[in-house]
């Protein structure tokens, strides 16, 4: 059954051309992964679904009576709220129907699944990721038409990365999300929409399934580049050898070589970067003695290292593991 059907939609800020003329259409219950080279724009269509931000053009007509729940990269969150606050306020938006007590359960439960283990802690002095994965309960807890999630993965420990996963699979409503987590990606959606020139282009099945199409037509629009060139060249070298184009055929094979040139595949722009070469460093790029760091809790001071020595070197790549709380961000 149809959710959303649109058609039209553009959207830029400035000379930056996130939309043009493009079309979506969502299904209930499908799970969407939304992709795109960073600064396409990705983000920003959440907003615009999510009726956050407005689209500049276009018509949507949305299933009567949908509703959608977004989850930004970092939720706004009332610092005076205690983490159980932040979830409740999610079962009181949706169309559960639960009293009171039953309200505090769910909460209870879903603020568990996730990793939140002191749910009277208030927001301000709760750690960023605590925070966040409360927000993320608040989120699902909603049960929405749309749920609309803008990397749902971070701050979340491999165990709960699982559970979410299991949990959308689950989830009667639909969902577009975005993540860099692409194993993530193959487990939960089953079509993926990407943003590339200003338009949105679809690709039903998994994560894999789309990297096998998108090579297929990388290499047709290889072979078309090539056919270009190729004619393009055979074009100039006539308008080489060729006297004034005065005739009615000379100005079609002139137009037709301006055409060749003109083609969006030629119009990417290739970037040249001058980099400049300091003074050679070191293999040593940062070494620290007797660091300590933490910030305040409800009643003492929570403590995330003391006395910590750190030395990075050239070339390290340095992974930071931890439960849920610890203190990585």
């Amino acid at each position: 059954m149809p959710l959303l059907t649109a058609k039209g939609l553009s959207k830029a800020f400035g000379d930056t051309v996130i939309l043009e003329d493009a079309e979506l259409h969502l299904r209930q219950g499908e799970k969407v992964g939304l992709l795109g080279v960073n600064g396409s724009g990705k983000s920003t269509i959440l907003r615009l679904l999510a009726g956050i931000d407005e689209f500049d053009a276009g018509e949507l007509a949305w299933r009567s009576g949908t509703t959608r729940t977004w989850l930004p990269q970092n939720p706004e969150l009332d610092p005076n709220w205690t983490l159980e606050q932040v979830a409740i306020a999610g079962v009181n938006r949706s169309r559960a129907g639960l009293e009171g007590y039953e309200r505090e359960l769910v909460a209870h439960r879903l603020l568990s699944e996730v990793g939140v283990q002191q749910p009277q802690c208030l927001v301000s002095a709760a750690s960023g990721g605590t925070g966040r994965r409360a927000a993320l309960a608040g989120a699902l807890l909603q049960e929405p038409d749309l749920l609309l999630l803008d990397e749902p993965t971070n701050h979340l420990d491999v165990e709960t990365v699982e559970w979410l996963e299991a949990w959308l699979r689950r989830f009667a409503g639909a969902v577009v999300l975005i993540t860099h987590d692409r194993y993530f990606l193959e487990q939960v959606v089953d079509r993926i929409i990407e943003v590339r020139r200003g338009q949105l282009w679809s690709f039903p099945g998994t994560f894999g399934t789309y990297l096998q199409r998108r090579l297929e037509l990388e290499a047709q629009e290889a072979r078309a580049e090539a056919g270009r060139k190729r004619r393009l060249k055979e074009e100039l070298e006539w308008l080489r050898r060729s006297p004034k184009a005065r005739t009615t055929k000379q100005k079609a094979r002139v137009q037709r070589a301006e055409g060749l040139m003109d083609s969006d595949y030629a119009a990417r722009e290739e970037i040249s970067l001058n980099i400049y070469q300091g003074r050679r460093l070191g293999k040593t790029i940062l070494e620290a003695k007797e660091l300590s760091a933490g910030y305040d809790g409800p009643e003492d001071q929570i403590a995330v290292v003391q006395d910590l020595q750190l030395t990075l070197a050239k070339g390290w790549r340095v992974g930071i593991v931890g439960p849920n709380g610890a203190g990585k961000t």
